[in-house]
């Protein structure tokens, strides 16, 4: 067990590791003995007490790795994966960057499925201002992040109060129970062999050293991130529900469940189409009385049906109208003619009708043909 400098222990040691007391002949009290003494029989009892290798709550054998060879085995460690499911951020903050505080350890996790794989392991000390600006540069080079966990301890709510209107997914992790209750609610997940490390990472070896040693490592700043990572995906994955399932029902290995057929009871009843009958018919198309063309269509006044061959109007009787030699276009072509010469033809811009002039018209017109047309009340194409 490791050893813990209290005042009992100071006192403990000063009584028995140092018993050649020895006293001061002018006063006749006893010497303690100085630090050096002390600490060179802590040193001592330390020896003669053999350290445990590693922390009773994460072992080595728990950890694995990826992107090298295992120097015992020689085995090739599993290649790292090219996409995630999702990709968190955990940091645990400090309060300044003095070398007396903790240091800042600022973790990026990658998820696919169960497995939590390390990517990177920020771990120095930091101020307010170099923290942002490494979780920013983390967000940068690993995103998209769906999560960054701030633990709401230390300069962690400034943090979060800075960040938030600058990167999306900001949450501030208020920690529940101790360091301890924290790693060891972690640890059955690297029991499983859910964690992987990167082997050939340079922090690697401070991952490895605070996760196998706590509670008896100096340090554990790295181990808190991890456990805060780790606790936070346990109540807020929904990989293993949801995709699993679209995953299982991709290969094969889950069947949809079938829609129940309906009863007839409840089926609603088929509606009958129209009869052919009873649907309605459209306009029948009368041919003209004066050419039996077929081409006619219902043009100016009611009942009024002009054929577009001979250009004669005939009414649904079948009584002709008006014929091509009698009519007058702009004078008697419809109930109200609006005559319009256009070049060598005179049109009606009312039914549409058209004719050509009797002298043959002109293809232009002088500038005082145009400034009589043009104060004339049908503009400058009437007569």
């Amino acid at each position: 067990m490791a050893i813990v400098e209290t005042a009992l222990d100071l006192r403990a040691s000063r009584n028995s590791q140092v018993p050649d007391h020895r006293t001061n002949m002018e006063t006749g009290k006893r010497r303690l003995p100085g630090p050096k003494a002390v600490v060179a029989a802590n040193r001592a009892r330390a020896a003669a007490e053999p350290m445990a290798a590693e922390g009773n709550v994460i072992r080595t054998d728990d950890l694995l790795y990826f992107g090298g060879r295992d120097p015992q085995t020689g085995v090739m460690d599993p290649a790292l994966p090219e996409t995630f499911e999702r990709k968190i951020i955990s940091v645990d903050a400090s309060f300044k960057d003095l070398r007396t505080s903790d240091r800042v350890a600022i973790v990026v996790i990658g998820v696919n499925g169960a497995t939590r794989y390390l990517l990177h392991t920020t771990n120095a000390h930091l101020d307010l201002t170099s923290t942002e600006n490494e979780i920013r540069n983390c967000h940068a080079a690993y995103g998209p992040i769906s999560a960054v966990l701030v633990e709401d301890k230390a300069n962690g709510p400034s943090v979060v109060a800075h960040l938030k209107e600058e990167i999306p997914g900001v949450i501030a992790v208020d920690p529940q129970g101790g360091k301890m209750a924290r790693l060891v609610a972690a640890s059955p997940e690297f029991q499983a062999g859910n964690w992987v490390l990167d082997r050939n990472g340079v922090w690697t070896h401070k991952v490895v050293e605070q996760l196998t040693m706590f509670p008896n490592c100096k340090a554990d700043d790295i181990a808190d991130a991890i456990s805060q990572g780790s606790i936070w995906l346990q109540s807020h994955t929904y990989e293993l529900g949801f995709i699993d399932y679209l995953k299982g029902v991709a290969a094969g290995l889950i069947r949809r469940p079938e829609p129940k057929p309906k009863s007839a009871a409840t089926a609603p009843a088929a509606q009958p189409l129209p009869h052919a009958s009873s649907r309605p018919k459209p306009d029948a198309v009368l041919p003209c009385p004066a050419c039996q063309s077929v081409c006619t269509v219902r043009l100016g006044g009611a009942g009024n049906i002009h054929c577009n061959s001979c250009a004669c109007d005939f009414d649904s009787q079948g009584n002709i109208l008006t014929t091509r030699e009698t009519v007058i276009v702009g004078v008697n072509c419809c109930p109200h003619p609006l005559k319009q010469v256009i070049g060598p033809a005179i049109r009606c811009g009312n039914c549409g009708k058209q004719a050509s002039t009797e002298n043959g018209g002109t293809n232009g017109m002088s500038f005082a043909q145009y400034e009589a047309r043009r104060r004339s009340p049908y503009g400058r194409f009437s007569n």
